[in-house]
Order: C-alpha cells, then structure tokens, then sequence
C-alpha cells in the first residue's frame, strides 16, 4: 500500500506518524510513501531523513497546485460530471507527479498481484433487468456494484427520477443509490409521474434497494434549510430534515433483526453510511454497531422485496447480497413477463 501523508508540521513530527501508521498494526502494508503539498525544495530535505527515521522508501511528493484543486461541499468532493475541465486537472496532477516522484521504484514497489477476493462467475445472456437511477441526484453507485449484479445474471438500465416520466420496461428490480437528493428536491418533487410509478412499483412488490439518497427518496417528503416542504415518492413512513451535522457517520457493522429482500435474520455485514439528513422515522430493521466504540442504534425499512436505509452496501464484497437481490429480479420478471 502507498501511504501518501500531507505535509503538516515539523519534519520528526511527520517520521513520528509515519512510524505510528506503520506500527499500529502489523499488517499495516504500508510499503510506500509519497508526500503530497510538499514542494520540490523541502522534499530534497525531508525524503532522506523519513526514509532514515521509519525505514520506508518515500517516492517522490506532489506540490501544491490550485489549477487542479477540486471543490468540496457537505458531503465531500464535488462528483466528476460537475466538474469543469476535469481531464485537464488530472493532466495537470499527472505531469506533477512525472516530475517529481520516481516512478520506475514506483511501479517496481508495487509490481506483484493484486490482493485475491471472491471470484465472480463469468457474465452471460442477462436474465433480469435492473432499473438504476442515475442522474444528477443519484449519482453514489460503486461500478463494482454495477459489475457485481452484471456477473449475476442482471442487466443494468439506467434511468433519472429527475428528467424521465416513467421506470424503465420490463424490469425485474429497482436501485436506488446514493446522491444529492436534496440538493434536487424541487425537480423531483415537480416529477410527480415518476414519483407516482416509483411508488407503485415498490408498493407492487418490486425488489426495491434503496440507500441513502435513494432512501430520502422513498420517504413522504424532504424539507430544504428553510423548511419548504417537498413531496417525494411516499412508500415510507415520516420525512426528511438537514440536521446540521454528519448523523452516524463512517463504517459500521449491519445486523439484521429479521429476514428481507437481501437479508437474514442475525447476519452481519460491514456497511458504511455519510449523511447530514435524517428522517423522523428511521425504522428499525437493522442494529448498526461503530466497530470501535460499540455505540449501537436501530434503522432502517425492510421487507421481502425491499432494503430502503441510510447505510452503502457494497456488492462486490458481499456477493450474497447481490444474488439474493438478481433472484428476487428474475423471479419477479418472470412472473410480470409479458404474454
């Protein structure tokens, strides 16, 4: 793994966290470092005496560069179709990093294979159709998930609760990622064809994932900071507020309280969840536990044909997950296949 670590502070100070990063655990991986807003001039000085310190081989630093900064907002980096001039700005990092960093120890250090993980079956003939949302308001969706469910059998077919009237045909279930809902609720709640189809099919029984954004999607309404209400598509229960503040934050551990579309009752699968809004009825489907603290909470809505919480689930981990969710959709379509 390549560290790479913000210069901030005293030389020995940045030794000590690197030797802290490389001691907590023993199997840290840490092979590597790079130095990032470090200029060329300090890197001269600082690489010899880190690598002398820790042990590490520290391979090059990337400057300070405005021109390739990317904004940020409440919920981290603006996503990559809002930003202008994108491919410039990687260019930019590219020849910063061409100049300044030894790339032949590079790639040398890191040229073995990759860690090994579940293997998924070849994709053949799709079985199913999956509806994806995908616009400017949902636009969180790991493309491993997207692979993971192709692999399985389903077809992804994308389509935007912003701009389109009615769900995708002949599909077998929805998704519903992650996003800025919020910072779209006027035009979603003036969609109302798509509200209304969206909650007919989930009401019909359609396997339905729905995360965070997704799941502020499926609530009765989102209020904006000034506290004008906005209807959304009404399958669940109570409504969405901008709390202020990041609400049970970072990764936990998901237990399930009873079997659904996904789970069984008792498993255990890591999560992660990143949001400022909460819903005045958060459900009670899952207990979440902070794996170092051991706080724990109830939330989440579930059922046989849904999954509708704040919490991300990542697919290509959890590849159960994945094929409980494509068998639903294919016995869904199956039953729902035209004459």
């Amino acid at each position: 793994m390549l560290l790479v670590l913000p210069v901030r502070g005293a030389g020995l100070t940045l030794a000590a966290q690197l030797r802290g990063l490389r001691d907590f655990r023993p199997d840290s991986r840490i092979a590597g470092v790079m130095l990032n807003e470090c200029s060329p001039v300090l890197y001269r000085t600082l690489a010899p005496m880190l690598e002398r310190e820790t042990g590490l081989p520290v391979l090059g630093c990337l400057p300070r560069l405005e021109a390739a900064r990317i904004e940020s907002r409440h919920l981290g980096l603006l996503t990559a179709q809002e930003i202008a001039d994108l491919d410039g700005r990687i260019s930019l990092l590219a020849r910063a990093l061409e100049e300044n960093a030894d790339l032949p120890r590079l790639l040398a250090l890191f040229d073995g294979p990759a860690p090994e993980s579940e293997a998924l079956p070849a994709a053949g003939p799709p079985r199913c159709r999956i509806a994806v949302a995908r616009d400017e308001a949902f636009c969180f969706c790991y493309a491993e998930t997207l692979e993971t469910l192709s692999a399985l059998g389903a077809e992804p077919v994308f389509f935007s609760p912003l701009h389109d009237a009615a769900l995708p045909e002949h599909i077998g279930g929805l998704y519903l990622p992650g996003g800025y809902p919020e910072l779209h609720a006027p035009r979603l709640s003036e969609n109302i064809p798509m509200r209304t189809a969206v909650a007919q099919a989930v009401q019909g029984g359609l396997p339905t994932v729905a995360e965070c954004g997704g799941y502020l999607y499926l609530t009765e309404a989102l209020f904006s900071p000034e506290g004008k209400r906005f209807p959304m598509a009404a399958v669940l229960p109570g409504e969405a507020k901008n709390t202020g503040e990041l609400r049970r934050f970072g990764y936990a551990e998901l237990l399930a309280q009873e079997d659904s579309l996904l789970f069984r009752a008792g498993e255990r699968f890591p999560v992660h969840a990143f949001h400022y809004w909460d819903a005045s009825v958060s459900g009670s489907a899952f207990r979440l536990e902070k794996p170092l603290s051991g706080r724990s909470w109830c939330e989440g809505c579930a059922g046989k044909n849904l999954y509708a919480a704040f919490p991300h689930l990542y697919f290509a981990g959890a590849p159960l997950l994945a094929e409980r969710f494509v068998r639903a959709a294919m016995e869904y379509g199956d039953k729902h296949e035209p004459a």
